[in-house]
């Protein structure tokens, strides 16, 4: 039976800087998560919906991994959250997408079906309402790489690719796998690629209504580019990159005449380095550039993971920053939004020409990850972090902060024998206190802190985070 809880709100602080609403936030919303790579895009009431994979032991009755879903504002502060998954089984998610009804479909990968893994939809209202939810399959195990819309059409495109024995006498590893499903949900097309050389798309892109143009991983780790009609009849098929590619990502320019592709791979001359492609429709390279680290000299450029387009033909490049990149792909301006310990898999330019990131970050010290997602203007400035406050059953509720506001001395309280540690935090998740381990009451001298807004962590004895507090210091 599909489980489906609803997680209430927590304040979050958030700000208006620079004469627009930004915002640096984590989401650290369930007990003992990892959340892997995530997804998002902005929907239609100026929101946005992120979705990842999460890891949770006690809401998923075991090690298993569910759907994490949350829909923010365009402030960052939460409007529902969701989480699927039924116990002992492995949920994984691929994509999310908005379709023409405002309807959401969330895509991944279940061990619920038939097989050991099949392709698996969810539709959710506007309000986190859940509308229906639908496994697909092929003839052996399958996993789900993504989600797109398909182009002027009330309909959507799943890929990704199963593995297994093809035949009688020949077994290869894997081949794609192609669905094309309606906003009911029912299936109206889907094919399996059972060529030899293909073994899993990593990314479909559609330009326009008559072609699908793919980015297929060989078995030599070959990247190909794959171009195909709507009744996925296979047009062109071609190496692209030679073997021992690793690919990052890929989007469509805005103009929709041009691909952008980041991957790193090693060519005959030249050792493994990022590098950014602009391809044309039918996949022939028009341009590349290996970047490299302006801050230190000729360092190759690390820890960039994702391209978006934008709205001049450039891109941007996210990681453990930003990169804008002009149409030419020559670098126009680094935003370093100093969070060394967050990274971004996934990137947005809005119509204002603002820019919204989401990934994971470790600032909260936890032994898991946490959601994070920042919101900055075009300029690459935003506001000040904001943190949930958490909360979790008995052993939260018995633990009391005060006073709140607070001028020279914070009191925390418990009833619980446990021992427990407690540290404050200002706004920019600097620690300004040393953690401090108690059984039933600690008082925290904050004298020497200034007049602001400071968070309270309190960790049990495993060192897992089970509350955090705001609290106000004035003098």
């Amino acid at each position: 039976m599909l489980r489906y809880k609803l997680i209430v709100c927590f304040l979050v602080f958030s700000g208006v800087a620079f004469g627009q609403c930004t915002f640096e936030h984590i989401y650290n919303y369930y007990l003992d998560v990892i959340t892997h790579r995530t997804y998002h895009i902005q929907t239609n009431d100026g929101g946005f919906l992120t979705v990842m994979s999460c890891y949770d032991t006690v809401l998923s009755s075991g090690n298993t991994t569910d759907m994490a879903i949350v829909k923010i504002d365009s402030c960052g502060n939460i409007l529902w959250k969701q989480h699927y998954g039924e116990p002992g089984i492995n949920d994984d998610v691929s994509g999310c997408i908005e379709m023409q009804d405002g309807n959401l479909l969330i895509a991944g990968t279940t061990e619920k079906g038939p097989a050991l893994a099949n392709f698996r939809v969810i539709k959710l209202s506007k309000n986190g309402q859940l509308l229906w939810d639908s496994v697909y399959t092929g003839t052996h195990e399958s996993k789900c790489m993504g989600i797109t819309k398909r182009n002027n059409h009330n309909s959507a495109l799943i890929y990704g690719y199963v593995w297994g024995k093809l035949d009688s006498v020949v077994t290869y590893t894997s081949y794609p796998l192609l669905i094309e499903i309606g906003n009911d949900g029912y299936t109206l097309k889907k094919k399996e690629l059972k060529i030899p050389k293909f073994e899993y798309i990593i990314n479909l892109i559609q330009p326009n209504d008559t072609i699908y143009d793919m980015f297929v991983v060989t078995y030599w780790d070959s990247l190909y580019f794959v171009q195909m009609d709507t009744a996925f009849n296979i047009k062109i098929s071609k190496p692209l990159i030679y073997p021992y590619s690793r690919y990052l990502s890929s989007c469509l320019s805005k103009d929709s005449n041009s691909i952008l592709l980041l991957a790193d791979y090693n060519s005959a001359t030249i050792p493994m380095k990022s590098t950014l492609f602009k391809i044309d429709l039918n996949g022939n390279i028009i341009k590349y550039i290996n970047y490299f680290n302006p801050r230190v000299g000729d360092t190759l450029l690390a820890n960039v993971y994702v391209v978006t387009a934008t709205s001049d033909n450039g891109c941007l490049l996210g990681g453990s920053y930003f990169m804008k990149i002009d149409s030419n792909l020559n670098i126009q301006k680094i935003f370093w939004y100093n969070q060394t310990r967050c990274y971004l898999n996934s990137i947005l330019q809005l119509p204002d020409n603002s820019i919204v990131g989401s990934g994971v970050s470790n600032l909260l010290d936890t032994a898991n990850a946490e959601l994070y997602i920042v919101k900055l203007n075009e300029k690459g400035e935003f506001a000040y972090l904001g943190i949930d406050e958490t909360k979790r059953d008995k052993q939260t509720e018995a633990i009391t902060i005060y006073p709140n506001p607070a001028t020279s001395i914070l009191n925390i309280q418990t009833s619980s024998n446990q021992k427990i540690t407690a540290q404050l935090f200002d706004l920019t998740g600097k620690a300004v206190t040393s953690n401090i381990s108690f059984t039933n009451n600690i008082t925290i001298n904050l004298q020497e802190l200034s007049q602001g807004l400071y968070f309270v962590y309190i960790k049990d004895a495993a060192g897992s985070l089970i509350k955090t507090q705001k609290v106000s210091v004035i003098k």
